[in-house]
Order: structure tokens, then C-alpha cells, then sequence
């Protein structure tokens, strides 16, 4: 990235510039196999996002999502910590969460943010899931309070991080309704969605008015998601968004008790620990929309502008 602007104005792909060096106490140098695109991506590009990601220089390296392989530590207290604290050794397989860095062939990380790659996944799946998997994990459960036996709906249910929410809501037990597209129907079904509502043939807070549910997660930015809760919410429920506004006319939620909480994942190495392991029972799968290698990063962010994406497009480097 070397300036804010559109995609093909200020998205470069250089691939000559130097390894960089793990200097600082508990860093590790990453050699990055995947990666992925998020929204999150492009609308940092042209700058939608400049208040919650600012950026100090260009160019700047884009990415929030790694997989690959422990080249080295910074020094031989970090790589021994590592293998005290984390069982992290150079040569590795691990996935992280970042808040940049992961479209690059190398990445220095924080060694406390890496965790071992899941057994059963290949580097390129690994590399779509730290993202949106920690966000849906972090809206239901650390924002959300969902536990077993209690009804979320997840509106944006075939999006990547709503497909992820779809199997972790289930793996913990509760009962998932879904807005999504007819065509994405048997999708979300198969992943464990229990009600399916098609958002262009019907009003969610209409087909489920009354319902008390426990939690609404809007993971797509639904045009007053927060107002229209209200209709569906039990008294004291809980509403979550990752990327809609609270809206003008908010007295019908909050006469409920239901508040407005708008969140920005965090990276967690607790949290991505639990969906590793989520992985490895097979409870958790990831969905690839496409592959891209990193020379075609311009056409991959193209096409996850577009919001046609059923699930993760995956940057390959090697």
C-alpha cells in the first residue's frame, strides 16, 4: 500500500524488498505461506478506515491473517520462552491474527500471538481463518455471554465470519437462525443452521417478532440491525455488530435493555487456541471462495469488494 486511494491506484505488489529481522525481545520472523483478504483490507486502502487503523508511513503492508513457518527468534531467551510458554520452536507450522503485515512473503510477530496451524488443515486453509474466526468468536461469546441451550441469530450468515459464527454458536449448543440468500441456504444448513430466513424474500425481525431470542449478531452491517432487534430480543438481550451504526430512532432496543455494542476483534491467543482445537475436532471448517497467489492481490481485493464472496479468498505465497 502506498498511499490511500483505489486498488489499482494505491495497491502495489513488491516483492524485492529485504527480509525483515526479528529485533526486539519476544519477536519471531514468519515465513508466510497464506494469508487472505478481508473488507477490512481495501477499506483501510481507501481510506474508510483511518480513525480505527492509522496509519504512521507508507508504504504499508496490509494483512491480518498468517500462515507459515518459524524462521527465527529474535534472541536465545525469546526462542526459549517460546518453547516454555508456547512449544514453539523455529520451523514451526503456525496461524495468527494481525492488525498487519500478513500480505507479505516474511512478517515479524509477536510470538505471543502465534499459535500452532491445526493438524487437518493444509497452510492455505489455515491462512483464511484467524480473522474472521476470532471476530466471531469474540462477538458471541466475550460480547455476547451466548451459552448452551440459548438462541442467536446471525444475520449475514453466509459471509465468511458468519459462516464461522454459524459452527461455533453450534458447537457450543445453541440454537442458530441465519439471514442469507436462498442460493446459500443448503450452505449454512450443512454447517448446523437450525432456522434459515432468505433476507430478499422476508424481514428477519418480522419472521421472528416475539421469538425471544438471546443474541442478534450482525456481521453484515444490516440497515437498523439494532433498531429492528428490539422486535426479536427477549428483555436484557444482547446485540452485537462488527460493522453497523446504532441508528437514529433507538428507544424501542433500549426500552428493552438491549444494548448497542459495536466490536473490533482483538488478537487473542486463548481465543484462536479454542478454534484451533474447534478445528481439529472437526467442528470448525473453513469455506474458500478462491485462490489467488500474492502477484494477483489486486484482483483478489477486486472481487471481495464486490460482497459476493461465499466464504474466504485465500493468498497463497509459495
Amino acid at each position: 500500500m502506498t498511499k490511500y486511494g483505489p486498488i489499482k491506484e494505491a495497491l502495489k505488489v513488491d516483492q524485492s524488498f529485504a527480509k525483515p529481522v526479528a529485533r526486539q525481545p519476544g519477536e519471531a520472523l514468519i515465513r508466510i505461506h497464506s494469508s487472505s483478504v478481508n473488507p477490512v483490507d481495501w477499506k483501510i486502502l481507501e481510506g474508510h478506515a483511518k480513525d480505527l487503523f492509522p496509519i504512521e508511513k507508507f508504504p504499508h503492508v496490509l494483512g491480518m491473517d498468517l500462515c507459515g513457518t518459524i524462521e527465527s527468534f529474535s534472541d536465545s531467551d525469546t526462542a526459549s520462552n517460546a518453547k516454555a510458554e508456547f512449544d514453539l520452536k523455529v520451523g514451526d507450522s503456525v496461524f495468527a491474527m494481525l492488525r498487519k503485515g500478513g500480505l507479505a512473503d516474511y512478517c515479524v510477530v509477536d510470538v505471543k500471538h502465534l499459535v500452532k496451524m491445526p493438524h487437518n488443515l493444509s497452510y492455505m486453509e489455515a491462512g483464511t481463518m484467524p480473522l474472521v474466526c476470532v471476530t466471531s468468536y469474540q462477538a458471541l461469546f466475550q460480547v455476547g455471554k451466548l451459552t448452551k441451550g440459548q438462541k442467536v441469530l446471525i444475520l449475514g450468515g453466509s459471509a465468511a465470519t458468519g459462516l464461522a459464527g454459524v459452527q461455533l454458536a453450534k458447537r457450543a449448543g445453541a440454537q442458530v437462525a441465519v439471514t442469507c440468500s436462498a442460493r446459500n441456504a443448503a450452505l449454512v444448513k450443512s454447517l448446523g443452521a437450525d432456522t434459515i430466513i432468505d433476507y430478499r424474500s422476508n424481514d428477519w425481525a418480522e419472521s421472528l417478532k416475539g421469538q425471544d431470542y438471546d443474541l442478534v449478531f450482525d456481521a453484515v452491517g444490516d440497515e437498523n440491525a439494532y433498531i429492528r432487534s428490539a422486535q426479536v430480543l427477549k428483555r436484557g438481550g444482547h446485540f452485537v455488530t462488527i460493522i453497523g451504526s446504532k441508528g437514529d430512532d433507538t428507544s424501542a432496543p433500549e426500552s428493552k435493555g438491549i444494548e448497542f455494542n459495536w466490536w473490533l476483534a482483538q488478537p487473542n491467543r486463548t481465543h484462536l487456541e479454542d478454534i484451533k482445537k474447534a478445528v481439529e475436532e472437526g467442528t470448525l471448517k473453513p469455506k474458500i471462495h478462491a485462490v489467488y497467489p500474492l502477484t494477483d492481490l489486486h484482483r483478489a481485493m477486486e472481487e471481495n469488494k464486490t460482497g459476493h464472496a461465499v466464504g474466504k479468498i485465500a493468498i497463497t505465497m509459495v
